[in-house]
């Protein structure tokens, strides 16, 4: 099962949370587990590696700053104690920026796009000098789907490029491929109080997940077999 679930975002500093959702995520993880699931991949935040600067890596101890990533790293750590009573494998995949059409409307490039279809000639935002570390959602799911069907790696797994991109490019390089321009109010927006200022993340493990990765008659037997208790309706005790 690939668990991505998790309501109220992008709200990171509110208290259901950890008041709410970390519980009523955790009710239903286990649910699953105690009728039977023995494989789960379930996506995590760079967010839990706190207001850590530079390259972020799997062995670094969690660090969270607001209450999305404290009830992230939390229902991590419940589900490993978990594990001490219930046999099943998790891989916490920790996912970091990405970008798609049809995102979230507060996000960066929605907002570039709504800005530019409503013909204005300047866009607002920050000065854009942090660095992140983006990947295409399609990207995204290419790895999430890789991480979860093999076997040899489990726990935490960074879901990331490894190419720390500065804010302010990424923008001008979206622009670049789609052909369109406007200007931009640099410094209108301060930066964000939840992140540190340039981050980015190790992805050796997920370069060793890749090799691992198994072939397209693989994926087919996991959907046919390994997956089909999702199909199944589920027993709550």
């Amino acid at each position: 099962m690939i668990h991505l679930a998790w309501e109220g975002l992008p709200n990171y500093n509110e208290l259901f949370h950890y008041e709410k959702n970390l519980l009523n995520n955790y009710a239903f993880i286990k649910n699953l587990i105690m009728n039977g699931l023995q494989d789960i991949a379930i996506a995590g935040t760079c967010l839990e590696y706190g207001l850590r600067e530079g390259e972020l890596k799997e062995s670094m101890s969690p660090k969270p700053q607001n209450p999305y990533a404290l009830a992230k790293d939390t229902l991590r750590q419940f589900l490993e104690q978990l594990q001490n009573y219930n046999d099943f494998n998790m891989k916490w995949i920790r996912l970091f920026y990405m970008y798609c059409k049809g995102q979230n409307k507060k996000s960066l490039l929605s907002q570039l796009e709504h800005t530019i279809e409503k013909h204005e000639k300047v866009f607002n935002m920050s000065k854009g000098e942090q660095l992140r570390d983006y990947l295409p959602v399609e990207k995204v799911a290419e790895y999430i789907t890789a991480i979860t069907l093999q076997d040899k790696y489990s726990g935490i797994i960074n879901c990331c490029s490894n190419k720390p991109v500065l804010v302010r490019d990424l923008v001008e390089s979206y622009l670049e491929k789609s052909g369109k321009s406007i200007q931009f109010n640099l410094g209108y927006y301060p930066y964000p109080e939840y992140e540190p200022f340039a981050f980015w993340r190790s992805n050796q493990i997920l370069k060793r997940v890749l090799q691992e990765s198994p072939q397209k008659d693989t994926l087919s037997r996991h959907k046919q077999t390994k997956w089909n208790l999702i199909s199944k309706p589920i027993r709550r005790k």
